[in-house]
């Protein structure tokens, strides 16, 4: 902090994210690099869902609920938050 209270400034490659202009949608910008492909997110989702058979098949409640947040973060974070960002931005435009 400078001495006269304001705030210190920032580098603008600091506090922009990554990918968001070599040419990804808003909403795929801010995934990291390795989730971009579709497949790749399919798979973790994929193994969230079995994590969560997994553990409701033996009865472990805090895990299978755990898995379930995990689930529906992955759902959320991976498929549905993109596509609203990118229908946002079509609406923008």
């Amino acid at each position: 902090m400078s001495s006269d209270g304001d705030p210190p400034k920032t580098d603008d490659a600091t506090t922009r994210v990554e990918g968001a202009g070599d040419g990804l949608s808003p909403g795929m910008a801010s995934l990291h690099p390795w989730l971009r492909p579709l497949y790749r997110r399919v798979i973790v989702t994929v193994l969230c869902v079995i994590w969560l058979g997994v553990e409701s098949v033996f009865g472990d409640p805090f895990f299978s609920v755990l898995a379930m947040a995990m689930c529906a973060y992955a759902a959320w974070d991976f498929f549905i938050k993109p596509a609203r960002l990118d229908r946002e931005a079509a609406r923008s435009e």
